[in-house]
């Protein structure tokens, strides 16, 4: 099986995570490896098709991981037991970071590094505001990217299929 790792290699991705009220920091290497809380883990992720249900590898412990997100929250079934997750990483969520700035022409650029798996809207064609505009994957999972504000796309800066870098411009909104 393949490793999860930042698809460029170049450089650690850390994400300030929060599992059942307890804060984490946690660090993707590029070598695949998982650093958590002084501690380093082997990580193996594969997503059984279309289903939300992943197949996690940890070091040499085997979980089935059912994922279902609602609201920028993610509930995680393991073994039983749902785990509530959440994400506070603003990289993560461009459109909150860039909301407060939507005047004018917004730049809507990749939250992380990953490769493009759709462009889900046409150049000159109306958004609406946190509307699906693209869809990264990035460590085997997708990440829905959505419009920061209303208007219309003026520029699409990638296709399906392309490798991006964290920051990479994907479109332009006006």
């Amino acid at each position: 099986m393949e490793s999860a790792r930042t698809l460029d290699g170049s450089r650690p991705i850390t994400y300030r995570v929060e599992v059942d009220g307890t804060p984490l920091t946690v660090t993707l290497l590029p070598d695949g490896t998982l650093a958590m809380e002084g501690r380093t883990f082997r990580l193996d992720v594969s997503e059984i098709q279309g289903l939300s249900l992943y197949s996690l590898l940890v070091n040499d412990a085997s979980y089935e991981v059912l994922v279902d997100e609602r609201g920028g929250t993610y509930y995680a079934l393991v073994r039983g037991k749902v785990h509530r997750i959440q994400v506070h990483d603003e990289a993560l969520h461009p459109s909150r970071r860039q909301s407060a700035t939507a005047e004018g022409e917004v730049v809507v650029r990749a939250p992380l590094c990953g490769l493009v798996a759709e462009v889900c809207v046409g150049e000159g064609e109306t958004v609406a505001e946190n509307q699906l505009v693209a869809i990264l994957e990035s460590m085997k999972m997708e990440n829905e990217i959505r419009a920061p504000r209303a208007g219309s796309v003026r520029g699409i800066h990638v296709q399906a299929g392309a490798v991006v870098r964290e920051g990479d411009a994907l479109l332009t909104i006006a």
